[in-house]
């Protein structure tokens, strides 16, 4: 378990929003949910027990805090100048999803790989403590007009200096913007400590199926962290730090700090760079 206190706001000047989140019909804790300001850039995702903990600048008084998870309404809390430390229990409400059907013809499927496949070590996407939690990135993958079946999502880690870093698998609509999110539950998975090379998060079970291009992401929701070094001191995020190789001849990618902003460009890399994310489908 770890509880981290997202976007580094130390400052006196600012709230201290704290609480747990719930199922409100079987009152059992919600890990992972999405939790933020609607387009300031502030957010955080509640722990795997469902606690969180967010420092929001006090003139934020007055705004909305946004609660938001797959098969779940989304919930908004007015913030006042009293919520600053005082624990909060929010109780979301199970929503029934329906399902979209999709036919797929039953004929030989070809297997094909799409995306971004890249093992450079030169060019590579960094995944730090750094970051707040619910910080998501991703790139455009083209697929057909035709209904296609995903059958895994890879990458590969070029540096791995994690105890383990715990993701979120998302998957929009993409037709020049990102779009909707395509998925039905969510998808988790864990890339351990030490673990190089080649990375796949197999999908099978999941059984997806779209149609068209695809924005896929993955959005970070744990940090666990090595011991540091006292010999490093130049270097404080050393032990929090996965690389993901990258490349300049990839599609289009997009970050946005947290589930309610705006899905912007990577700041501070010159030309185009694409992260290291591919497909295997059939189709």
């Amino acid at each position: 378990m770890s509880l981290l206190c997202s976007n580094f706001l130390i400052a006196q000047d600012t709230l201290r929003l704290v609480g747990s989140v719930y199922d409100s019909a079987t009152h059992q804790p919600v890990q992972y949910v999405n939790i933020g300001i609607a387009g300031q850039g502030i957010g955080t995702v509640s722990n795997d027990i469902g606690k969180f903990v967010l420092r929001i600048p006090s003139e934020k008084s007055g705004d909305s805090l946004t609660f938001s998870y797959i098969g779940y309404q989304s919930k908004k809390i007015k913030i006042t100048s009293h919520s600053d430390g005082k624990p909060i229990a929010v109780l979301l409400k199970p929503k029934v999803v329906q399902l979209k059907q999709i036919e797929v013809l039953s004929k030989k499927l070809k297997v094909k790989t799409k995306g971004n496949e890249s093992r450079m070590s030169a060019i590579v996407f960094t995944i730090s403590h750094a970051f707040s939690l619910g910080v998501e990135s991703g790139c455009v993958i083209k697929l057909p007009n035709k209904p296609v079946y995903i059958k895994d999502f890879n990458f590969h880690i070029v540096t791995n200096n994690t105890d383990s870093v715990k993701f979120r698998l998302n998957v929009y609509s993409y037709d020049g913007k990102v779009g909707e999110n395509l998925l039905h539950q969510n998808i988790y998975f864990t890339v351990p400590g030490k673990v190089l090379g080649d990375f796949k998060v197999d999908l099978n079970k999941y059984h997806i199926v779209v149609r068209g291009d695809v924005f896929v992401a993955v959005e970070v929701v744990d940090v666990y962290t090595r011991a540091a070094s006292p010999d490093i001191k130049s270097d404080e995020y050393k032990y929090d730090r996965l690389y993901i190789s990258g490349t300049v001849f990839g599609s289009k990618c997009l970050r946005r700090k947290t589930n309610f902003d705006k899905w912007v460009k990577f700041e501070g890399i010159p030309g185009t760079f694409s992260i290291g994310f591919w497909l295997t489908v059939t189709y």
